[in-house]
């Protein structure tokens, strides 16, 4: 795990993945320790930008996904992908 000040990271501007996995592994290593409330703040700060550039891709990719069938929504329970029904 990097020890590096991770207040800077809430700027970035793109996903940078070994940064949020060090991100997540920094948050749960102070699940183990008695951290100060400085560094969990800058540890949340930090998850919280992580999730802020990850938002618009997720919500893009579920706005593709096909909804209003129950059989797609069926498969999709079952982790598979929507099945189209025709309509009559």
């Amino acid at each position: 795990m990097n020890d590096r000040d991770i207040s800077s990271d809430v700027e970035q501007e793109t996903v940078d993945q070994n940064l949020v996995q060090q991100t997540i592994e920094r948050a749960q290593g102070l699940r183990r320790t008695a951290a100060d409330a400085d560094e969990l703040a800058r540890t949340a700060d930090a998850l919280r930008g992580h999730i802020a550039l990850l938002m618009p891709d997720a919500e893009e990719a579920t706005n593709k996904l096909w909804r209003g069938s129950m059989s797609g929504g069926s498969n999709q329970e079952r982790g598979g992908e929507p099945v189209p029904v025709a309509l009559a």
